[in-house]
């Protein structure tokens, strides 16, 4: 008896550590997509390990004061990263101008806009994530200017999207 409570206990242990560091969730398919909060580094800079991006999306949330500033990231078919904010550019500032993974295809969540996973920060203006046009893309990594991202807090003011927290 005594085993199988420490046995338990280390599981439970070891799920709350995983939680803090990130989680998983499902996309409107099933597909699991990865939430992952991210701090600044001493530089002032948002350093992002792209290595484990998949064609399942990956969430990075940044908190801007008490405003949570959210990432997409997707690999496309061809295994080519993908990047923008998790806000749409026609729809912001909405409670639920954001995207949700449906397969292959993101679906705004205000208009109900869809498009594929290679048009993920591609497209200027209209119904799609607003791009990232401040950052130094490394081979597996993205590095963002912090500054660069608090200027987008407005835009995720009353924003509802999911977390994963």
């Amino acid at each position: 008896m005594k085993r199988s409570c420490k046995l338990i206990t280390a599981l439970a242990l070891a799920m709350l550590l995983l939680s803090a560091c990130g989680g998983s969730g499902t996309g409107g398919s099933g597909d699991t997509v990865t939430y992952i909060t991210a701090e600044a580094d001493g530089d002032g800079n948002l350093v992002i390990d792209t290595s484990g991006t998949t064609e399942y999306a990956t969430y990075i949330n940044y908190k801007a004061d008490d405003v949570t500033i959210q990432l997409l990231l997707v690999r496309d078919g061809d295994g080519e990263l993908h990047y923008a904010f998790n806000t749409c550019q026609v729809c912001s500032p909405s409670p639920k101008a954001y995207f949700v993974q449906d397969g292959s295809v993101f679906i705004c969540q205000n208009c109900g806009n869809s498009f594929d996973a290679e048009e993920v920060g591609e497209a200027q203006g209209g119904c799609n994530p607003a791009n990232i046009a401040d950052l130094t893309e490394r081979e597996d990594a993205l590095v963002i200017p912090v500054q660069y991202l608090e200027q987008y807090s407005g835009s995720f003011a009353g924003w509802q999207g999911p977390t994963g927290l």
